[in-house]
């Protein structure tokens, strides 16, 4: 997926792992550990080099979407149709809509930093 889509920050899950005691890096020993650091950043560098002449391939202009913007309609304006279409289609949406009135925040001060949590009942 890397290769071919930029990725800034993944939020769910790709997979699942599960680990069991007799097959994780904690206990092997340090020839063991370098080998399986060598192998990693092996498969890191294959795949940079692929992406690397993928980008050269396609010269990095794909376009996802295209607006036209001749139908007298603002961008922003046919959004928020599709915003108020999805709602009205889309019961969960609008609900969910609704309750960010009931999300509450609250500022807590830690040392030099500030950590705002948000509660959000309805966040799915």
């Amino acid at each position: 997926m890397a290769r071919e889509y930029k990725i800034g920050r993944i939020y769910e899950s790709l997979y699942l792992c599960r680990r069991w005691t007799d097959n994780t890096d904690a206990g092997i020993s340090v020839e063991k550990q370098n080998r399986n650091d060598f192998y990693k950043d092996e498969l890191r560098s294959i795949e940079i080099k692929a992406r690397q002449m993928l980008n050269k391939k396609e010269s990095g202009n794909r376009t996802f979407a295209q607006y036209p913007g001749g139908g007298g309609e603002s961008l922003i304006a046919l959004c928020l149709n599709l915003l108020a279409e999805q709602k009205k289609s889309w019961p969960k949406l609008a609900y969910a809509y609704m309750e960010l009135a009931n999300v509450r925040m609250r500022l807590i001060t830690c040392g030099s930093y500030n950590i705002c949590l948000q509660f959000n009942p309805q966040r799915e």
